[in-house]
């Protein structure tokens, strides 16, 4: 797509209006004029439009976008972490980061930012990095809180929840990799089939089109391989049952307290 192009010039043969985004930027000089310099100050100046009427990506900024209308072109910005979507010139259209393509384009405005929101608007990983399946999803710059389900993350280049062994994220890492293979469905409900971990009560597995994926449950639960579930400790049979009592850490044997009374 042939997009504008920025170009930093002295004002020339036609008007010209100041750098603020919505100001108006002229289409070029008029067949026959000369370059004739009608003042020596400078301006952030757009050469031409690409079509008459439409709306353009900026080549530096993926934030900021231009709306032409008869050769006119008016400088726009998203709102602040929203990006323009090129993909239509009928419509000026703003999305979040995840699935645009910004390699080529960068640059984004100042960010705005407020509690647990980098920026106004996005989805953003909880700021404690050791809490990797709590987020927030910020809309006018209020954080509203989200959990991922059992078993997954937060996975900030994406703006969405992934299998621990796939999100490449620092300190989020699965203790268990996926592996290929599944053992047979057994008596296991569900879609996917669960199987328990030997090494851990508090993760399983899922066979998930033949791969082999960990997860895990709820803080203070432990997986019960007779109901295929998530249970408390004191309704589960068997080494499970004390789990958290054989813990040497005084936090996790509380947290069972908490959930078997």
């Amino acid at each position: 797509m042939k997009m504008l192009l920025n170009l930093m010039v002295l004002v020339v043969g036609g008007v010209v209006y100041g750098q603020e985004t919505g100001q108006r930027v002229g289409s070029g000089l008029g067949e026959g004029q000369g370059a004739q310099i009608a003042a020596s100050q400078e301006y952030d100046y757009i050469l031409e439009c690409p079509e008459e009427d439409g709306f353009f990506a900026d080549t530096l900024q993926c934030d900021k976008y231009y709306e032409c209308v008869d050769g006119v072109a008016t400088e726009k910005l998203c709102a602040d972490g929203l990006v323009f979507d090129e993909s239509s010139k009928k419509f000026a259209i703003c999305k979040l980061p995840a699935g645009n393509d910004c390699k080529d384009r960068p640059e984004q405005q100042e960010p705005i930012p407020s509690e647990n929101c980098p920026r106004q608007n996005g989805y953003y990983p909880d700021p404690d990095p050791a809490v990797c399946d709590s987020f927030f999803f910020c809309t006018e710059g209020k954080a509203n809180p989200l959990t991922c389900s059992s078993g997954l993350v937060f996975d900030p280049s994406l703006g969405s929840c992934g299998w621990k062994d796939a999100v490449k994220r620092v300190g989020c890492e699965a203790k268990d990799k996926a592996k290929s293979g599944c053992p047979d469905k057994g008596g296991s409900p569900h879609e996917y089939t669960r199987y328990a971990n030997p090494d851990d009560c508090e993760s399983f597995f899922l066979c998930i089109g033949g791969i082999t994926r960990p997860s895990g449950c709820e803080k203070g639960k432990v997986f019960d391989p007779e109901t295929f579930t998530c249970e408390r400790p004191s309704k589960v049979e068997g080494p499970c049952k004390d789990w958290f009592k054989n813990k040497n850490t005084g936090e996790e044997t509380s947290d069972s307290e908490e959930y078997d009374e």
